[in-house]
């Protein structure tokens, strides 16, 4: 079964830095509990940087190093989310915004190699 390295990308900049954080969190053990490697955003950069210019610089090339891009529902609504995705999205990676959809994914996938090995 095919492992991909997420980023997730949301909203972060105006919101409560906890409370961002522990949704970032969430996701990244649920993405784990997957399989799959996943790349946490809020971990990357200083809680005391603030400089959302060079926070990117970081997270775009840790984006770069990525296959995949998880899309948490507030992404659209934040300027850095919708540059991760307009990047993930020309460079051909695996679009999520559904971790259902993940699921399913694998699911076909084990079930196309069990296929395969019954041949």
């Amino acid at each position: 079964m095919k492992q991909y390295r997420i980023y997730i990308a949301g909203k972060v900049t105006g919101e409560d830095y906890d409370q961002t954080y522990e949704k970032f969190c969430r996701i990244e053990k649920m993405l784990q509990g997957l399989g799959h490697e996943a790349v946490n955003p809020m971990k990357l950069v200083s809680k005391h940087l603030n400089n959302w210019g060079e926070e990117m610089k970081i997270c775009i090339a840790n984006l770069m190093e990525c296959n995949a891009i998880y899309l948490i529902p507030d992404w659209a609504e934040s300027k850095g989310a919708k540059l991760e995705y307009g990047l993930a999205n020309t460079l051909g990676y695996l679009l999520i915004d559904d971790i259902q959809v993940l699921v399913m994914l694998q699911q076909k996938e084990a079930s196309w190699l069990n296929c395969e090995l019954k041949d």
